[in-house]
């Protein structure tokens, strides 16, 4: 980091103990004990949204904790990042990036690419190519829009194309995830 933007920011950190607005928008925690408090404050008794079912039916959804979830995710993640799991994801890193080879590339891009790509596997194992395609573009999508590259940005109830890709994507994991419901021998280890 620039030497004279962490001078600029000693001051104005000293000045309010830590925790301070830098911009309208972009507050600045340099306090370990206040970022500890704001993470838990921003994490304690959150729950998963409820379902577009219910929310159409304007109903609220049964409230599935996030704790829970996690819970769930962390136990399953230390199967996947065992030795095998690490070397798929290796494996499956090392494959994209060598289809890249030679070519002139935008290295974040590439690094969000390859990262989600290879990622993809761990979190809904077992997708057909199109269905990870239909995922990634989607996720892509996304990712434009938050960095502000998008080709436009127009509200989401007037913006087709975005809203079509992310519900291709929700379709594919719903019918994944009904699939793995009706069969019990279906399930992989995902998370």
């Amino acid at each position: 980091m620039d030497m004279d933007v962490l001078r600029d920011l000693r001051g104005p950190s000293a000045a309010a103990g830590g925790v301070f607005w830098q911009t309208e928008r972009q507050l600045m925690v340099f306090d370990a004990d206040a970022a500890a408090q704001a993470n838990t404050d921003n994490y304690v008794d959150l729950t998963l949204p409820d379902r577009l079912r219910d929310l159409l039916l304007r109903r609220p959804s049964t409230p599935v904790s996030w704790k829970r979830v996690r819970s769930a995710w962390m136990a399953q993640l230390r199967t996947l990042t065992g030795e095998e799991g690490l070397a798929a994801l290796d494996a499956r890193m090392d494959s994209l990036l060598r289809a890249r080879t030679g070519a002139s590339l935008n290295m974040p891009w590439l690094a969000h690419e390859v990262s989600f790509r290879s990622l993809l596997p761990i979190v809904l194992d077992g997708l057909s190519s199109a269905d990870s395609a239909k995922i990634s573009e989607d996720a892509i999508a996304k990712l434009a829009r938050l960095l502000g590259e998008a080709v436009e940005d127009p509200p989401w109830w007037r913006s087709w194309r975005p809203v079509s890709i992310q519900v291709s994507a929700g379709l594919v994991v719903r019918r994944e995830l009904r699939r793995r419901a009706r069969d019990t021998g279906a399930a992989r280890a995902d998370l």
